[in-house]
C-alpha cells in the first residue's frame, strides 16, 4: 500500500492547517524560535528533515522568509520540482501549483 505524501509546512504558527491535509500528512519543519541570523543553522535543522522527502510530497510556505526559501531551494535541488500549495483566501482552501526545474 502506497503511502501518503507529506505536506512539509515550513513554520507551525497560530494558523489553521486543516485544508491542507486532503494532500498528504502535515509535517511541520519548525516551531517557535529559529536562529534566522544563521543560514547554516536553519540549513542544520531543515536536511535532515527534508532528507526522507520525495519528488510526490507537497510544500506549504509559511512563516519567516528565509525558512520558506532555504526549504524550496532543498525541494527542488533534490527533485526537481516543488509541488507548492497556494492558499487562497476567497475560496478558503490551498490551491496546487506543481513547479519543474529541469
Amino acid at each position: 500500500m502506497p503511502t501518503r505524501p507529506h505536506v512539509f509546512i515550513t513554520h507551525q504558527g497560530n494558523r489553521e492547517y486543516g485544508e491542507a491535509e486532503k494532500y498528504g500528512d502535515l509535517f511541520f519543519l519548525t516551531k517557535g524560535n529559529v536562529p534566522l541570523l544563521s543560514p547554516r543553522a536553519v540549513l542544520a535543522l531543515l536536511e535532515p528533515k527534508l532528507k526522507g522527502s520525495t519528488p510526490q510530497d507537497y510544500f506549504l510556505p509559511c512563516g519567516p522568509a528565509s525558512i520558506r526559501m532555504m526549504a524550496a531551494a532543498i525541494l527542488a535541488r533534490k527533485h526537481g520540482r516543488l509541488n507548492l500549495l497556494v492558499w487562497l483566501e476567497k475560496e478558503r482552501t490551498y490551491s496546487e501549483r506543481i513547479i519543474r526545474f529541469h
